[in-house]
C-alpha cells in the first residue's frame, strides 16, 4: 500500500514538473522577447534529458515519443519558414535522440521497454535525417554551395550510405534498426528518381545514378554473404 502511494506521488510530481517546466518555457520566450522558434530547442533539451536519464521509469516510451515529435514538428516548421533560428533546436533534438539511442542500448533490458527500444531507434533516425536536411539546405543549398549543382549529390549518397550500414547492422530488416535504415534507402532513392533525374545533367546526373547503383549492388552482397554465415 506504502509502495503503490509513494509511486502515485512521484507521478504526480513528475507531471506537476513538467507542467512547470513548460511554463518556464512559454515565458522564457515572452518576457525575453526570445523567438518563438526557440520552444522549439527548449523543447528538445527537456525531451533529450529525460530520454537520456530514462525517464519516466513507468513509461519509457515518453521522452523518445517527445523527441520523436519534436524532430517532425521541428521539420514541419522549418520546410514552412526556412528559418535559421530552427537549427539549433534541430541539431540538439537529434543529437539528444542520437545520445539516448546509444544509452538506451547499453542499459539492460526492461519489461516495459520493448516498445520504447523501436521508439528510440524511430526517434534518432528522424531526427538525424530532419537535421540534416535543414543544415544542407541552409549551409550548402543557401550558402558555400549556392551555385554549384553538384552538392545535390551530398545528402542522396550520404543518406543511401547510411540506410545501407544500418540494414546490413541489423540483425533482420524487421527490427528497428533494419527499418530505420530501410527508411533511410527509401529517402534516398525516391530523391534521386524524383529529384536528381530532372534537376542533374550530363556527367552528374551518370554519377549520383552510377554511385546508387555501386552503392546498393555492394550492400546485396554484404547482406547475402551475411546470410550465409
Amino acid at each position: 500500500m506504502n509502495e503503490l502511494a509513494n509511486k502515485n506521488s512521484s507521478s504526480v510530481l513528475a507531471v506537476g514538473g513538467t507542467g512547470f517546466l513548460a511554463l518556464a518555457a512559454v515565458f522564457l520566450v515572452r518576457d525575453l522577447a526570445l523567438p518563438t522558434e526557440t520552444l522549439l530547442g527548449v523543447a528538445a533539451l527537456l525531451a533529450s534529458i529525460a530520454a537520456v536519464l530514462g525517464r519516466p521509469r513507468r513509461w519509457p516510451w515518453v521522452a523518445p515519443a517527445a523527441l520523436l515529435g519534436a524532430a517532425l514538428a521541428g521539420g514541419g516548421w522549418y520546410a514552412a519558414i526556412t528559418s535559421p533560428a530552427l537549427l539549433p533546436g534541430l541539431a540538439l533534438t537529434a543529437a539528444g535522440a542520437i545520445a539516448a539511442l546509444v544509452l538506451q542500448e547499453r542499459r539492460a533490458p526492461s519489461p516495459n521497454a520493448s516498445a520504447a527500444d523501436g521508439l528510440f531507434w524511430y526517434a534518432a533516425g528522424t531526427a538525424f535525417l530532419v537535421a540534416s536536411a535543414a543544415f544542407y539546405f541552409h549551409f550548402f543549398t543557401l550558402g558555400a554551395a549556392d551555385e554549384s549543382v553538384a552538392r545535390r549529390l551530398i545528402p542522396t549518397i550520404g543518406w543511401l550510405a547510411i540506410g545501407l550500414g544500418l540494414l546490413i547492422a541489423a540483425r533482420s530488416r524487421t527490427s528497428p534498426p533494419g527499418r530505420v535504415g530501410v527508411a533511410f534507402i527509401v529517402v534516398a532513392l525516391a530523391k534521386a528518381l524524383v529529384y536528381d533525374s530532372t534537376h542533374l545533367q550530363g556527367p552528374l546526373r551518370v554519377t549520383v545514378f552510377a554511385a546508387v547503383g555501386v552503392l546498393l549492388l555492394a550492400g546485396a552482397r554484404l547482406i547475402a554473404g551475411r546470410e550465409r554465415l
